[in-house]
């Protein structure tokens, strides 16, 4: 019924849907796919593209993480 409600509701309401959706884009630059690879992309060569614990380097998998866990303090100190 959940799944109904939503297919319906978008073909109804697509245009709308879609504008709304490129407005906040635009006002959120940043929140898209591409400006976050294009940063992935970035970080990963500045960082040396390899895992500090194992030397694993395939870019594809390697995740962006603060190496002792203190992400959260670091952004409060920012």
């Amino acid at each position: 019924m959940n799944r109904e409600y939503h297919q319906k509701y978008y073909l109804e309401n697509r245009d709308k849907i879609k504008e709304t959706s490129k407005i906040w884009l635009q006002n959120n630059p940043t929140k898209n796919n591409r400006s976050y690879r294009k940063a992935r992309v970035i970080l990963l060569q500045e960082l040396g593209s390899i895992c500090v614990k194992c030397g694993f380097s395939d870019t594809r998998a390697l995740q962006l993480d603060h190496i002792l866990g203190n992400g959260f303090k670091h952004r409060k100190e920012i």
